[in-house]
């Protein structure tokens, strides 16, 4: 079974125009060029890191990171800063959170909570919000720069726009609009990423596009969680490990009764 390459060259879309870009690079830079006079925006779309709703075939309400998850997001940590967010738009949903507040613990940029920014198919319980203010004010005083997190009363009200999938879309893209910022990011969710730019992209994968005047949206370079150490196991199952890991009692057990093959990049 072969092991996804995080370090791969970039690989080029001659359709598209963008590049895949391997982020394990510690020197790694964003490649899109913008000019003000064009009036368009650098937008960074994020997806969280894995989730429990991921692994599991319940319907989980409102899933938090697994460990994987945690270490997906930590790993952004002193690269997403390059990038140069002025602000971070982040989903309600407490993936997500967890995932703006581990990735984005060095950086300064403000994290505004953006209901527009859930994931879609809300009648699962996965993607319902059921966190009270209070609830996510005790998550977040438990993450790196938790306090500083604003936007949770509005974002955790229901809006007109949860009756309509796109309409939430075209509300996303509105704000990212009017936003007076000229480098947003948005941490978010695989459907809304998908609906934005078309990118269909895996956990905590980061999508570096342009944001034009007339909300079209084009993807220039895509960048992938910039993890150490990559392990997949002959099940199918993914892991990625910071070379100062040890594999955790569960991994090193089904480890012992399979093909574990780890690439240090």
């Amino acid at each position: 079974m072969l092991c996804r390459n995080f370090c791969a060259a970039p690989e080029s879309d001659s359709e598209g125009g963008w590049s895949r870009e391997g982020s394990s690079n510690l020197d790694a830079e964003p490649l899109g060029n913008f000019d003000d006079a064009t009036k368009q925006k650098r937008l960074l779309l994020l997806r969280h890191g894995e989730s429990w709703g991921n692994i599991s075939d319940a319907d989980l309400p409102d899933p938090h990171l697994t460990e994987l998850g945690r270490s997906e997001a930590k790993a952004w940590q002193g690269r997403l800063k390059h990038f140069g967010a002025e602000v971070v738009l982040v989903s309600p949903l407490r993936r997500a959170v967890q995932t703006a507040c581990l990735a984005l613990s060095d950086d300064t940029a403000p994290m505004v909570l953006c209901r527009s920014a859930r994931e879609h198919g809300f009648g699962a319980l996965e993607n319902s919000i059921v966190s009270t203010p209070e609830d996510l004010r005790k998550l977040l005083k438990k993450l790196p720069r938790g306090k500083e997190v604003s936007g949770i009363e509005e974002a955790l009200a229901h809006s007109p726009l949860d009756e309509d999938e796109e309409l939430t879309l075209d509300g996303l893209r509105q704000i990212i609009a009017d936003r007076p910022e000229q480098t947003i990011a948005v941490v978010c969710h695989w459907h809304v990423i998908l609906g934005l730019c078309g990118a269909d992209v895996e956990n905590c994968e980061l999508v570096e596009c342009q944001f034009a005047a007339d909300r079209t949206i084009s993807i220039i370079a895509r960048h992938d969680v910039p993890l150490s150490w990559f392990v997949k196991l002959d099940e199918g199952e993914q892991f990625g490990l910071h070379k100062s890991m040890v594999l955790p009692w569960w991994l090193q057990q089904k480890a012992s009764n399979s093909l574990l093959r780890a690439i240090r990049q």
